[in-house]
């Protein structure tokens, strides 16, 4: 309830208004705590996948894919927040 009306609170509030570096921090926050839940829910699974006995050794065995592709998407994620911000800060 409070997430839901809090852009409706932030309105009268001066410090919590988007273009402040409060909301961008509030912001950050948020999504790296999101990001860390769900790598701690789908990495351990997703590495014991990709050490099943019917994958080959090589390269499956030798380097953890699973970790670079949750890097990759990570990145790729930033990338595109970023990109929508800065897009978003050039119109105003």
């Amino acid at each position: 309830m409070i997430g839901v009306s809090l852009p409706l609170v932030s309105r009268s509030i001066p410090s919590l208004s988007p273009e402040r570096d409060l909301f961008v921090i509030v912001k950050c926050f948020a999504a790296g705590i999101i990001l860390a839940t769900g790598f701690m829910h789908v990495l351990p699974d997703s590495y014991e996948m990709l050490w099943s006995d019917c994958l080959e050794e090589k390269p499956w065995h030798e380097f953890p894919f699973s970790g670079l592709v949750a890097m990759f998407s990570a990145v790729i994620t930033m990338m595109v927040d970023s990109l929508a911000t800065s897009y978003y800060s050039g119109k105003g």
